[in-house]
């Protein structure tokens, strides 16, 4: 596909920016993971601080407060909103675009340099195509890391089934208490997935959820910033506007679902 395709690692790029939440245990403690956690912003590395996560609407339909936590977050429609052209929220991570996915997990393997064959494997990927790792910020750089993540946690998997031990507990019994907040973060095939809840009197009281392609293809948000995919189609060329196949290959380069990312 990169030979047939080489404009590909030139086309498509987002705002450099990536966020991942980190996923699959390595260690009992849950504090090292295959795919690891964490934040890479202009290619500086900070850790996950789920804190700095809010959501805007200046631009969706919903009449709710902007730039708040999910934890405190509302989702009150208003159809008709003047401005608004998404159903979608705009995530931002201190106030920042977010590219979630394949591609952020792999950029954030690489900058934590946990994951030694996928340390390996993105030299072996951008030698054999004669690219630089600015070109990963791309269409094809994202079906790259698609496909070496693949091939990771396959060669994983083998190790955790022999790991399984038969009869023994597969989950862990607990009480659910009156009272409380909490967050759930993970990751899904399409990037960041976050859950938010609170409780009261023993149930759920509120409940936010932030989706890989709420993070992806989200709106412009109260500060003018488009989203990742928005920003990936800016200039990109059409040779029949009556088709436009270049559009529909670096949106479908996120992976999107826009019927899990509609609040």
């Amino acid at each position: 596909m990169a030979k047939e395709f080489p404009n590909y690692f030139t086309y498509g790029r987002g705002p450099g920016n990536y966020l991942s939440y980190g996923v699959f245990n390595e260690s009992a403690d849950g504090t090292v993971k295959l795919l690891p956690a964490g934040v890479l912003t202009s290619g500086a590395l900070a850790n996950l601080d789920q804190n700095l996560i809010k959501e805007y609407v200046g631009h969706s339909w919903y009449s709710s407060p902007s730039g708040v936590h999910p934890l405190l977050e509302e989702t009150t429609p208003a159809a008709s909103k003047a401005g608004a052209y998404s159903w979608l929220k705009a995530p931002r991570y201190n106030n920042q675009v977010m590219e979630v996915g394949p591609l952020a997990r792999v950029l954030v393997a690489v900058a934590r340099g946990s994951n030694a064959a996928i340390n390996t494997l993105v030299p072996y990927v951008l030698s054999q195509t004669g690219r630089s790792a600015a070109d990963l910020n791309s269409v094809l750089g994202r079906h790259a890391a698609r496909a070496l993540e693949c091939k990771v946690i396959t060669d994983r998997c083998e190790e955790w089934v022999d790991a399984l031990v038969p009869g023994a507990a597969a989950c862990v019994t607990f009480t659910i208490p009156q009272a409380g907040v909490g967050a759930g973060l993970t990751e899904a095939a399409r990037g960041a997935l976050g859950h938010w809840l609170q409780l009261t009197n023993g149930v759920i009281s509120r409940y936010q959820c932030v989706v890989p392609t709420t993070w992806n293809a989200s709106p412009r948000d109260d500060l003018g910033q488009a989203g990742a995919m928005e920003q990936a189609l800016v200039g990109i060329p059409i040779a029949d506007a009556a088709s436009p196949i270049e559009a529909v290959r670096v949106v479908r380069s996120f992976d999107p679902c826009l019927s899990c990312a509609v609040h």
